[in-house]
């Protein structure tokens, strides 16, 4: 049996992020999970996508992560999610001028010393992922072209068309 067409990856990745995302995102902050079941989460999703021809078995997992603008696939991870929500909390808890919220920052409950701005952490994580995965040594094109000096020498590119 063939593999699943790429407008099937593209709705499975949009309704694993929709749906399964979404559940985790909920409790974060709140529920207490370790980094290791969080891996262990993210080692699961990419087993079943594997196990459904979703996913190559060999690809790259970084580039799964990577947003489509910016040549991946644009699966959420599960830690990245539950960190983000986390720092988005502990933000909000140290910025807020409410009297409950000053109580929570009292309390230390969370880490709010090193929170940073939303869209600021979610940039650092996006730019930390692509540098790893440009980095590494593309094996399937030999001929110059590859993807990953395309995104070097078009920076912002927006090739989210490329498989």
């Amino acid at each position: 049996m063939g593999g699943i067409y790429v407008e099937g990856l593209k709705t499975i990745i949009v309704n694993v992020n929709t749906w399964a995302v979404t559940t985790l995102r909920y409790s974060a902050g709140v529920v207490d999970q370790t980094v290791e079941e969080l891996k262990e989460l993210d080692r699961k999703t990419r087993t079943m996508m594997t196990l459904h021809s979703a996913l190559h078995p060999k690809s790259d997992v970084d580039r799964l992560y990577l947003s489509r603008q910016k040549g991946g696939r644009g699966l959420i991870s599960c830690e990245m999610c539950v960190k983000a929500e986390e720092n988005n909390l502990a933000w909000y808890v140290n910025n807020s001028n409410e009297r409950l919220m000053e109580g929570v920052r009292k309390t230390k409950i969370l880490n709010s010393e090193g929170a940073q701005e939303k869209n600021e952490f979610k940039q650092d994580r996006q730019n930390a992922t692509l540098n790893r995965w440009a980095e590494k040594k593309c094996m399937v094109n030999s001929c110059g072209k590859c993807l990953r000096q395309l995104t070097k020498l078009r920076p912002g590119s927006g090739l989210g068309m490329v498989i």
